[in-house]
């Protein structure tokens, strides 16, 4: 149970840095801001879930780089974000939600995101968390409505982090195949 309750506040600290220094974020980025994968993985049997919402206002569409003029205000919604630890350090994730954006020049859509798979597994260090990660993100928005890529992308990750008595911090490096 204290892995759980760990995990939660962590990601609180990572949802309300979120909030307050999403403008802030770089440009180009793959994946939203400060959703930074952990490197503590859930006991074999446990599960998690949860749900979550990210705005962005005067923001630049995340994959469609040919029109960089282009701002949009949008909305992302968590429906789906589920863990469950499966043994030896090993996690599976899927993750899947809605999205609406508002563009300039009057073009607003609504539909479902890309859905990511990912699957982790943490190195047994003593003092420190680390843990490697494979992402899948499945093309399950429409490219033509600006909602996705139409095509499946890999990214290799590395996350590592520390927890303290109160509170803990997390980092993560990678790549991705697009």
């Amino acid at each position: 149970m204290r892995t759980i309750i760990t995990r939660a506040g962590v990601a609180a600290m990572i949802l309300s840095a979120s909030v307050v220094f999403t403008c802030l974020a770089a440009e180009p980025r793959v994946q939203r801001p400060f959703e930074t994968l952990l490197p503590w993985s859930l006991p074999r049997g446990e599960w998690e879930a949860g749900t979550g919402l990210v705005a962005r206002h005067d923001a630049s569409p995340p994959f469609h780089a040919d029109q960089p003029s282009v701002r949009r205000d949008e909305w992302r919604l968590s429906v789906l974000d589920a863990a469950v630890g499966l043994g030896s350090g090993g996690e599976a994730r899927i993750q899947f939600g809605l999205q609406q954006f508002s563009e300039d020049g009057g073009l607003e859509k609504t539909g479902i995101e890309d859905a990511r798979l990912t699957f982790s597994w943490q190195v047994p260090l003593e003092r420190w968390g680390a843990a490697a990660h494979l992402v899948v993100k499945l093309p399950t928005a429409d490219n033509d409505e600006r909602l996705g890529t139409d095509e499946t992308d890999i990214f290799i990750l590395g996350s590592a982090g520390r927890i303290l008595a109160r509170w803990g911090s997390a980092a993560q490096m990678g790549f991705g195949i697009l």
